[in-house]
């Protein structure tokens, strides 16, 4: 197969990854004697002109090593961002850090963060006036566990009846630890706060009762396996690395804690987008095809072939969680079947339409808001009043509204919505963050 691009790295050397470089997508050898699954086509604008021309054509992006980069690498490969007249340069960094200093520092035209990125740089002084144009994913936040919480009998979630009976298993365990220490791939991400939420509903105080430690996502399997924490959020593969070499097990996902929540997005810089308004959006649409390929299980192993150099994992770390037999661990890898974590790209299937994936909400900026205040992050010490402009400034929705209608996407007519029961039954309103933020008990 012919390689459309290069993809080049932080130390611009250089290494392509085959993969199938067309609309019309490959099926796959299978060495098992059932029909693998016949790849879906995909949604894409009949005339991309109607975007307009590039204003500039090489992009820099950057990324940390987590699935939420898959989309880009098969954009590259099948010669999407080509297929808008971009030519893209991918360059990993270690952690989510590097990420942030290389958009401050103007090196990334634009870089895959967490959602909550451009909306906690608002709150900053002064105001750094970042920006999401879409999201790639929802969910993929996962709660890894070390083994030794198996061996004293704490299971994952799917052996529970409910949040209730997992809770006061792995409560007593905790309580019973010499430390508790915990690690995250991002302390500030949207996984990190639900990791938050989840402590504070089995009644620890996470900020007090729990010590929180930030390490590169590559790192965190290693920290386990050497007891420097007894268990870690992260995105994946990082968890699934830790089951393959059984160092640890899956406790609970991020979308067992909120239904839907918001996972990674593109996130740039606003003054960028208005000299490149163009440019901006023909980067959403070429995300957009590679979301939609990552979304499509057919494609699962081709992916995993080309993502796994990137990322540094085996393949099978990365297969896993796109071909929906996703592996828990704790007593051997135990296949279950899952196919919402994460979900690159849904039109009402998993997701109740008008809402879709790439969308992002500004009720999911309030809601993280409320957590904020809550643990009185960046200065905030109760909701703050301006808080919907703070939200449509970090995700304004105009530059994916463009592109969605000429992918004949119907948006929703509100940017909120009241969601789902969280992990505890608590319901968010996004009309009443107020009222929302009282009810917590645990808080700072």
């Amino acid at each position: 197969m012919k390689r459309r691009h290069l993809l080049k790295y932080g130390t611009f050397a250089a290494c392509g990854y085959g993969l199938a470089a067309c609309q019309n997508l490959p099926a796959f050898k299978n060495s098992v004697t059932t029909e693998p699954p016949q790849p879906q086509p995909l949604m894409t604008v009949a005339n991309p002109a109607r975007l307009g021309r590039p204003e500039k054509t090489k992009l820099a992006l950057g990324y940390a090593p987590t699935i939420s980069v898959l989309p880009w690498l098969v954009a590259i490969e099948a010669g999407f961002f080509e297929q808008f007249g971009l030519e893209v340069s991918l360059y990993k960094q270690p952690n989510m850090a590097e990420v942030e200093r290389g958009l401050l520092e103007s090196r990334f035209d634009a870089a895959i963060t967490p959602f909550s990125l451009p909306l906690m740089n608002q709150l900053k002084n002064p105001r750094i006036d970042f920006v999401a144009l879409m999201q790639l994913h929802r969910h993929g936040g996962v709660f890894t566990l070390s083994q030794d919480s198996w061996n004293n009998k704490v299971r994952s979630s799917i052996d529970y009846t409910n949040f209730e009976e997992f809770k006061r298993d792995y409560r007593d365990y905790v309580r019973a630890l010499p430390n508790r220490s915990f690690g995250v791939d991002s302390l500030y991400s949207t996984s990190a706060y639900l990791y938050r939420y989840w402590w504070a509903a089995m009644g620890f105080h996470p900020e007090l009762d729990i010590e929180l430690e930030e390490f590169a996502p590559s790192e965190l399997p290693h920290k386990l396996q050497a007891k420097a924490v007894h268990g870690y959020c992260s995105l994946e593969p990082w968890a699934q690395e830790a089951v393959k070499k059984r160092q640890g097990y899956i406790g609970y996902l991020s979308s067992e804690v909120w239904r839907g929540h918001p996972g990674s997005v593109v996130t740039t810089d606003a003054g960028w987008v208005k000299e490149n308004p163009n440019t901006a959006k023909l980067l959403i649409a070429a995300s957009l095809m590679g979301c939609q390929y990552c979304q499509d299980s057919a494609n699962a192993e081709a992916i995993a072939a080309l993502a796994s150099e990137p990322l540094d994992t085996h393949r099978s770390n990365i297969q896993t969680v796109l071909d929906g037999r996703y592996f828990y661990g704790g007593d051997g890898d135990r296949p279950i079947s899952r196919k919402d974590s994460p979900i690159w790209f849904d039109l009402g299937k998993r997701l109740k339409a008008p809402d879709h994936a790439n969308y992002c909400w500004h009720s999911h900026g309030i809601w993280l808001l409320t957590q904020m205040a809550r643990w009185q992050h960046f200065g905030l010490t109760s909701y703050p009043d301006n808080a919907d402009t703070l939200v449509a400034a970090a995700y304004p929705n105009d530059p994916y509204k463009e592109v969605a209608e000429a992918f004949e996407i119907k948006l929703p007519p509100d940017p909120l919505q009241p969601e789902p029961p969280f992990v505890d039954q608590r319901r968010f309103m996004p009309d009443q963050p107020v009222r929302y933020l009282n009810q917590f008990k645990i808080r700072t």
